[in-house]
């Protein structure tokens, strides 16, 4: 989904839904067509592990991961009797409510609880755990932590699909079905609404911007070569002139122990060496 809440559709592969090798050639078209891989995104999953492993290699860390809540639910009452689900229910719907730290206290305590007779259970419960309660360590609105902590944002999709190509009942090739599957997907996606709470999506875009972001101190400039009458740190004996960027600048600026040695010995004429990469930094990007 964009910036303001409308859904997409961008890309599909045919084969087995576990299988580790289709998801990472889908998400690696998305690169190809332009998905900057290094840009922090939010991947809602529904628990896939080949699906979690691509987005692993190909995102790296540049990615945060929500599990989706409803999935999970299933998950753990499969493990569970019949006269358990309501209550193991309860307890998720209570937990995901709460704070990130909270909400996994209470989670951890439920399954040391059922953790004796269904031990299952409890190991689904404490399986992705951390990814739970993403949308909730973001500091997301009520809103967008309901609708961004299941997938179901995109689960109409296929009964949409099923409606235009469930009559269809001869495939005449391979590649028929991906056809029809392509343009039954976009013309769902005309029918797709905003989804709730777009209006505070800037907030998870702030996020999203920052964890994307290194830090002043780890960007690195381009060398230059230092021009002719220039001093580091002076001005030029010269032509009177200030060293505005070199790489004398650049190897004291991503070297902090050097840079306080020199400015110790005081041939940084007393300007700390961050202060000056900065505004040399600044002045490369008005270029």
């Amino acid at each position: 989904m964009d910036d303001e809440g409308n859904k997409r559709i961008l890309g599909l592969r045919e084969g087995a839904s576990e299988s580790a090798v289709v998801a990472l050639e889908l998400l690696e078209s998305l690169v190809e067509r332009g998905l900057d891989p290094g840009r922090a995104s939010l991947f809602v999953l529904d628990g896939s592990k080949a699906l979690r492993k691509a987005v692993g290699q190909v995102f790296e860390s540049a990615c945060l991961v929500q599990r989706c809540r409803n999935h999970k639910m299933r998950n753990v009452t499969s493990y569970l009797p019949k006269e358990l689900h309501d209550q193991a229910r309860a307890v998720l719907r209570a937990a995901w409510k709460l704070g990130a730290k909270d909400g996994k206290t209470r989670i951890e305590q439920f399954a040391f609880w059922v953790e004796k007779q269904h031990p299952d259970a409890a190991r689904s419960l404490r399986e992705g755990l951390g990814e739970m309660f993403t949308v909730s360590e973001v500091g997301l609105t009520p809103a967008l932590r309901r609708c961004l902590g299941t997938t179901n944002v995109i689960d109409n999709v296929h009964s949409r699909m099923r409606r235009r190509t469930g009559r269809v009942t001869r495939w005449r090739d391979g590649s028929m079905p991906v056809r029809w599957a392509a343009a039954a997907l976009l013309d769902a996606e005309k029918g797709y609404r905003r989804i709730m709470g777009y209006k505070d999506l800037w907030i998870l875009k702030a996020h999203l911007d920052e964890l994307g972001t290194p830090p002043v101190e780890e960007r690195r400039l381009p060398r230059r070569r230092i021009a002719n009458g220039q001093h580091h740190g002076r001005r030029s004996r010269k032509s009177n002139q200030d060293c505005t960027i070199c790489h004398f600048c650049h190897w004291t600026a991503s070297d902090p122990i050097r840079s306080r040695k020199r400015e110790k010995r005081g041939r940084l004429a007393g300007i700390p060496a961050a202060v000056r990469w900065r505004e040399s930094l600044r002045e490369l990007e008005s270029r």
